[in-house]
């Protein structure tokens, strides 16, 4: 069963969330609603891939994204955000992310990000073996 760690501010965000993991298989061993206390997390429980919203109280996900990239590069980071402009979009990608699921999303777009996040990174790394 893969982890998840969920960086979400927005409660009723964070609860949907977690139900559709929970649904899929995934095991979700953390949450946060700020960015500061979602690194935390992650160095804490070392999960399989991280959801990520781009608008954070304190730390906003981009800071966020650097952060992750910085310490745990080939952690699989899926965003989860309302924000789909172009420029917040290319940033996110420059910095990292692996998938953008746009809110309101499904189970099934949801799941489908986190697999081909998943891929992507495990591909990736046995490439830079």
């Amino acid at each position: 069963m893969h982890t998840v760690v969920i960086i979400e501010d927005n409660d009723v965000v964070r609860m949907t969330l977690r139900a559709l993991l929970r649904h899929a298989g995934y095991q979700v061993v953390g949450e946060a609603g700020r960015g500061e206390s979602g690194i935390e997390l992650v160095r804490s429980r070392r999960p399989d891939v991280v959801c990520l919203d781009v608008q954070l109280p304190g730390m906003n996900g981009v800071h966020v994204l650097r952060e992750l990239r910085t310490h745990w590069p080939t952690l699989p980071v899926v965003i989860v955000s309302g924000y789909t402009d172009r420029e917040t979009v290319t940033e996110l990608i420059e910095c990292g992310a692996d998938a953008v699921v746009v809110k309101p999303f499904t189970e099934a777009r949801l799941v489908d990000a986190i697999r081909r996040a998943m891929n992507a990174r495990r591909v990736a790394t046995v490439r830079d073996r």
